[in-house]
């Protein structure tokens, strides 16, 4: 269980978490030690699976998000999909009930898309295949978190694609790793002055191409369930507008995506008992006046860690490695 330090140190830490030991100790009235010591327990509890950064993809050439849940014939062709190597997954979970996998993709267009799945559903034996193509994408910050602070951040934006140099990818892809990464360590991984490695990185969010960053919890250790649930209704600008105004207020929902095929919008949620997702489901049918149809999807936590960087950084040891 957390106490209230706890509570009070990772509120802060989550909106703020580039901050060094001391501006943390500093604004939320602790001691630089246990600041430390606090997060580093953490981190080997296991309670904080990874700092990582988001990414404004477009501007590093990957126009095409698709997110897939899929079925499969058997165990063994789920094992080999678990199998299979992929420079363009950015998270994975086990879905229970209908599907077996729910996957998180970036591509650089919808041709390199389709010649994955393509060429996946060529050598892995598939039930049932449901891809999901946003239009619109947004992540919330968790609401148990309570810090108003930082707002949504919009997965999908627009804007050209920028052209890096070498240094620049390099603190592109340590920051996914860490994106509490110190500017003195990023200076010595580069072998360059930390007047520069300042300023490459200043300029990486300065330019929008960090967009912000988040902490992957183990949300199970925190007490939370985590369920996606798919929506079918009406795509009225009068209906977008009334989920989008109950996403951001909810204290469960997480992120919100929004597309023109059924589900037209897919909302993933955090909640402690089967009576908060009770609720959610409920709130939701009257916020559309009964005129939806719901599918209810839990999934299990991540089993690699987030990689928010696929086609530059590492890849999920313990996926498609």
């Amino acid at each position: 269980m957390l106490d209230k330090i706890d509570q009070k140190l990772l509120n802060y830490l989550y909106h703020n978490n580039r901050e060094t030991y001391a501006a943390i100790a500093k604004k939320t009235n602790l001691t630089r030690e246990q600041v430390s010591y606090r997060i580093n327990k953490y981190v080997k509890d296991g309670i904080i699976r990874k700092f990582f950064s988001i990414f404004n993809y477009k501007s590093l050439g990957y126009h095409y998000h698709i997110h897939v849940f899929i079925t499969f014939e058997d165990n063994e062709s789920k094992d080999r999909f678990i199998k299979l190597q992929s420079k363009n997954i950015l998270s994975w979970g086990f879905a229970y009930a209908k599907y077996d996998i729910y996957a998180n993709y970036i591509f650089r267009d919808e041709k390199e898309s389709n010649e994955y799945i393509s060429t996946m559903m060529k050598d892995i034996k598939i039930r049932d295949l449901k891809i999901i193509r946003p239009m619109e994408s947004t992540l919330y910050p968790l609401k148990f978190i309570r810090n108003n602070r930082e707002e949504e951040i919009n997965i999908i934006r627009g804007g050209h694609t920028i052209v890096l140099d070498n240094n620049e990818k390099k603190i592109l892809s340590i920051l996914e790793e860490n994106s509490r990464a110190r500017i003195v360590d990023i200076a010595n991984q580069l072998n360059i002055s930390g007047e520069l490695a300042l300023y490459k990185t200043r300029k990486l969010f300065k330019d929008k191409i960090v967009l912000g960053s988040r902490i992957q919890f183990n949300m199970s250790k925190l007490g939370y369930y985590f369920t996606l649930v798919l929506v079918n209704s009406s795509i009225s600008e009068e209906n977008k507008k009334k989920i989008v105004m109950h996403c951001k207020a909810s204290q469960n929902i997480n992120s919100l995506i929004i597309q023109l095929n059924n589900p037209n919008y897919i909302i993933q949620l955090f909640h402690q008992s089967g009576k908060e997702l009770r609720k959610e489901i409920e709130e939701l049918r009257g916020l559309l006046n009964n005129k939806v149809d719901i599918e209810v999807i839990p999934i299990g936590e991540e089993i690699p860690l987030i990689n928010t960087l696929p086609f530059i950084g590492r890849r999920p040891k313990s996926l498609f490695s």
